[in-house]
This record gives C-alpha cells, structure tokens and sequence, in this order.
C-alpha cells in the first residue's frame, strides 16, 4: 500500500484518482490554463506600453485604452507581420476561446481516449485560425477607411454596422448554431481532417454572431478595456440571450474613446 500510496496513505492515490476523474470528465480543462496565460500576456503586454507611454509623454497613461500587443504594422516587413500575426492569435485565444469550451469537451468526451487532448487542440487550433483571419481583415478595412474619413467617422460608422449586424435575425440563428456537433471520425488522418473542419465551422459561425462585437474593437484600437468587454458579452448571450441588443451605450462611448486615444 506504501508503494502507491506514499509517505501518507491514502490521500496521495485520492489526488492521483481526483486527477484522472477531472481529466475523464472535462479533457478540456487544459482551456483555462491557456486562456489565462494569454490574458496575462495582454495584460504585461498593455502594462508595459502604459510604462513607455509614460516616460515619453510626461505623464501617467490609461491601461484601458491602451492597444496590448498588436502594433499595427502591417507594412512593416516580415517580423512586424509575425509580430502582429502572434498578438491577433493571443488575443483571439484571449477573447474568444472560452465561446468553445461546450465544443470541446464534446469532442474530448466522445472521441477515442489517445485523442481526448489532439482532438479539441485540433478544433481550437483551426477555430482560432478563422478569427484571425478575421481580425487581420478587419484591421485593413477600418485602417483604410480611417486613414480616408477620419478616426471618429471610422467610429461612428463602425457603432452603425455592428448595431444593425446586432438585431439581424440571422445573426441570433448563429448563436443557436454555435453549439451544434458534427459526427467525427474515431482515428487516423481522417479525424484530424473532421477535427479541423468542425472548428473551422464553428469558426464561421462564430463569427457571424460576434463579429459586430470583434468590428467594434477593431474601431477601439483592440484597447484592453474593448478586449474584457467583448469577452464578455457574447459569453453572456450565450448563456442569458437577452433580447435586446446589449450594445447601446457603445455609439456614446466609442467615439469618445477614439478621440481619448488621438491626444
């Protein structure tokens, strides 16, 4: 019995039994480790840009409205891209890898014991792919269209899709649609393919219900505060469906918010 249990007993095989219910019943508990690692990196990523921000412009900078990690420099050369690429995979994984843990624990739960990890690793891997597609898109479009109107216009206009985009009928379909499964396949290459292309469709469905929200951040500049917000209120749709669009105040504060981080 010393043999297994340790130097205590019993409760050293409770903690081994306890581990292993947890990894039987939620394979995707490895989510909330990688979520919080990401948002510790925002986090130090935005903390470190108020620090510099400070020291250039004399005085104390806001944590909430500063961009954390994407700098934006699209035209920078390769490793200003990959710079960009690496924070728009954080910051999606950040903001919208805890919209997909129902998925991934059905995956983990009904797919073969040697795959309960690969399997939702793989469907996360291609969900957040498609966000960050996404992303990099939306940057380009409300970049150019600032760089042509203005930021406060860029603003405003952005508020007006994402509150039309908001109440469309076909967007509340894809929030009911987030959570449907797929049959996969039980092994070999054939279920890495399933596994891709499952989260590649909940990808584009995701997107349809929250890329009002994802437009309005871009038009924040992906600001700390816009990133917290619109990490939480799809995940509250989801759970509540409130039937009237939670986005209102946002025409009052974004455009405000635009010109706070102009000065």
């Amino acid at each position: 019995m010393t043999a297994f249990a340790g130097s205590r007993g019993r409760p050293s095989l409770t903690r081994a039994a306890a581990w292993r219910g947890l990894d039987w019943n939620h394979p995707e508990w490895w989510v909330a480790p990688l979520v919080g690692l990401a948002w510790v990196v925002v986090v130090t990523a935005a903390a470190a840009k108020v620090i510099a921000g400070a020291s250039a412009v004399g005085r104390p900078v806001s944590t909430l409205f500063v961009c954390p990690i994407v700098a934006g420099a699209t035209a920078g050369g390769g490793a200003a891209w990959l710079t960009d690429l690496v924070g728009r995979t954080v910051m999606a994984i950040a903001t919208m890898a805890w919209l997909l843990v129902p998925t991934l624990h059905h995956v983990g739960r009904t797919g073969l014991w040697a795959r309960r990890r690969r399997g939702p690793a793989l469907v996360l891997a291609a969900y957040v792919a498609v966000w960050v597609i996404v992303v990099t898109g939306l940057d380009l479009v409300v970049g150019t269209v600032a760089s042509v109107t203005g930021p406060a216009i860029a603003a405003t206009l952005a508020v007006g899709v994402a509150a039309t985009w908001q109440a469309a009928p076909r967007r509340w379909r894809a929030i009911g649609r987030c959570a449907r499964t797929v049959p996969l396949a039980s092994r070999g290459w054939r279920a890495d393919r399933d596994c891709l292309r499952f989260g590649v469709m909940i990808g584009r469905t995701c997107v349809v219900s929250c890329s009002g929200y994802m437009l309005l951040a871009t038009a924040a500049g992906h600001s700390l505060l816009a990133m917290v917000v619109f990490a939480v209120v799809p995940l509250r749709e989801r759970v509540v469906r409130p039937r009237r669009p939670a986005i209102g105040l946002l025409a009052i504060r974004l455009p405000k918010l635009q010109h706070d981080r102009g000065r």
